[in-house]
C-alpha cells in the first residue's frame, strides 16, 4: 500500500469515527426490536452435515490451471469426513469465471448428495436462492437444434452419483460449429441438473447459512444482519419484510420445477449465542416458528462460538491457496508460462 493511503487514513480517523457515531445514532434502530424473538436455546441432539467447497486457479498461456475441493462432514456422536478433489485444465478457455464457479457448485452438491439421505438436517454455506437466480445461461449464442444436441448428453449426466464433472468427460464427443459454446452450455447443463437432483431430495431438511448476507429489507437501507445486531444482542431468531419471491429466469431444462418451488423459501435471521453473530437463514420450504425453534436447538447442539461448527470445518478443509496452485504448476512445468513476467522488469 501507498504511504500516501496511511496518512490519509491517519488525517480523517477522527472524522470517520465521529461519522460513525452519528450514523448509527440517525439511523433509530430501537423501532425494530419486536421484530426479533428471544429464545433460551436449549441444545436438542441431532443427526447433522454441512457442507463447503473452494476452488482456485490461475492463468498460464494458453491454459488454466484450477483445483477444486470439497467437503461435507457429518456429525452423529462423532464427525465423519467426506473429502473430494478435482486438479485439471479448464478448456476451452472460455467463459472463465463462470464455468469455474459452475464447476465448483457442481462438486459441493454433489458431495453432499453422498450424505445428505443420512442426516436429519444439512446445513450449507450461503444461500440456495441465489445459486437458482445466478445469472449463469452459457447457451446464449447458440440454435434451438444446437441446444436440442447438447440436451441428448443430459440422460448420462442424470444417472451419474460420481463426485465429479461429467461434462468434461462427455465434452469429447461435441462436434462441428460453436463446439466451445456447446461445451460450455453442457457444463451448465449439468450445473442446473444437479441443483434440482439436491433441492429434490433435501428439501425437508436444507438450511443455507449466511454470514454476509447484504439484503435489506428496513427503510433506513442498512442490510437487515446489521439491524438485528444492534436491536439485540441476545439469542433468538426475527424476521424482516416479505421478500418477493418470483423467479424470473427461465432455465433450459426443469423450468416448472424450479419456478414453481421458489414461492415456498423461507427466511429468517438467528443469533445461537449472547452477543455472538446474527446471521441469515434460508429454507427451501415454509417454516413456522415452532419449526424454526427445533431447528435452532438442533444447529445449537454442535455450534461453537455461535456458529455451527462443522460449517466452520468445512470451511477450513477446503481451502486452496495460491501457494498450492503454485506447487501444482512447478510439478507440471509451467510455473513460468504466466505471460507477467515483464512486471517484474
Amino acid at each position: 500500500m501507498l504511504n500516501i493511503t496511511y496518512e490519509t487514513f491517519a488525517k480523517n480517523q477522527s472524522r470517520l469515527k465521529k461519522r460513525i457515531q452519528l450514523l448509527r445514532e440517525e439511523v433509530g434502530l430501537k423501532k425494530y426490536k419486536k421484530h426479533w424473538h428471544p429464545l433460551d436455546l436449549k441444545e436438542k441432539k441431532a443427526h447433522i452435515g454441512a457442507e463447503d467447497g473452494s476452488i482456485n486457479h490461475k492463468k498460464y498461456k494458453g491454459l488454466i490451471l484450477y483445483a477444486i475441493n470439497a467437503s461435507a462432514p457429518v456429525y452423529n456422536d462423532k464427525i465423519t469426513d467426506s473429502h473430494f478433489s478435482d486438479i485439471d485444465i479448464l478448456y476451452p478457455y472460455r467463459e472463465i469465471k463462470d464455468r469455474l464457479d459452475i464447476y465448483r457448485t457442481i462438486f459441493e452438491f454433489k458431495a453432499s448428495l453422498r450424505v445428505i439421505d443420512d442426516v436429519d438436517l444439512f446445513l450449507v454455506d450461503g444461500s440456495l436462492y441465489s445459486d437458482l437466480v445466478a445469472p449463469r445461461d452459457l447457451g446464449t449464442g447458440l440454435s434451438k437444434e444446437e441446444k436440442k444436441e447438447v440436451m441428448e448428453f443430459l440422460p448420462e449426466i442424470e444417472q451419474s452419483d460420481e463426485v465429479e464433472i461429467v461434462s468434461k468427460r462427455l465434452a469429447g464427443n461435441i462436434k462441428g460449429p460453436n463446439r466451445f459454446q456447446k461445451i460450455a452450455f453442457l457444463e451448465y447443463l449439468e450445473y442446473i441438473s444437479t441443483l434440482k437432483r439436491f433441492i429434490e431430495r433435501g428439501r425437508d431438511k436444507v438450511v443455507g447459512v449466511s454470514k454476509t448476507a447484504s439484503t435489506s429489507s428496513f427503510e433506513e437501507g442498512m442490510p437487515d444482519i446489521a439491524v438485528f445486531d444492534e436491536v439485540s444482542k441476545e439469542p433468538g431468531f426475527g424476521f424482516a419484510m416479505e421478500r418477493e419471491k418470483i423467479l424470473q429466469k427461465k432455465f433450459p431444462i426443469y423450468g416448472e420445477f424450479f419456478t414453481s418451488f421458489v414461492p415456498f423459501f423461507s427466511y429468517f435471521y438467528a443469533r445461537l449465542e449472547k452477543n455472538r453473530g446474527v446471521f441469515m437463514m434460508e429454507v427451501p420450504r415454509d417454516i413456522d416458528e415452532k419449526e424454526i425453534i427445533d431447528l435452532l436447538s438442533k444447529i445449537r447442539s454442535t455450534s461453537v462460538d455461535g456458529y455451527p461448527y462443522l460449517l466452520r470445518k468445512a470451511h477450513k478443509d477446503v481451502v486452496i491457496t495460491n501457494r498450492d496452485i503454485e506447487k501444482f504448476a512447478n510439478s507440471l512445468g509451467i510455473s513460468n508460462m504466466t505471460g507477467r513476467e515483464a512486471l517484474s522488469w
